[in-house]
């Protein structure tokens, strides 16, 4: 599968906020430009999106022990290809982790 993709520019910010001594809340939001050419553009693999935001927060139980969550999602975008085939694609993904120093 050829993939001749152009240079992509990606503009990222990201904060957290630590709303008490054991809850931290992160925001962020990434910018970038589609880097996929219509001519290489291919249903099966459409890597168009551009724009993703996010969310979480870890919460610290002990010292050692924080259980967190985060929350990312890719607004729909769609392109035409080379063959005049309307390809539309966005992305929504969480993730629950715990982790524990020692």
């Amino acid at each position: 599968m050829m993939q001749a993709w152009k240079d992509q520019t990606v503009v990222s910010l990201d904060v957290q906020f630590r709303a008490t001594d054991r809850l931290s809340l992160r925001c962020g939001a990434s910018f970038a430009s589609n880097p996929v050419p219509a001519e290489y553009l291919n249903p099966l693999f459409p890597a168009i999106t551009g724009n993703h935001y996010t969310a979480g927060f870890g919460y610290r139980v002990t010292h050692r022990s924080t259980p967190a969550a985060a929350f990312a999602w890719a607004p729909e975008v769609t392109q035409t290809n080379a063959a005049g085939v309307d390809i539309s694609h966005s992305q929504l993904n969480w993730s629950l982790n715990f982790t524990h120093g020692l």
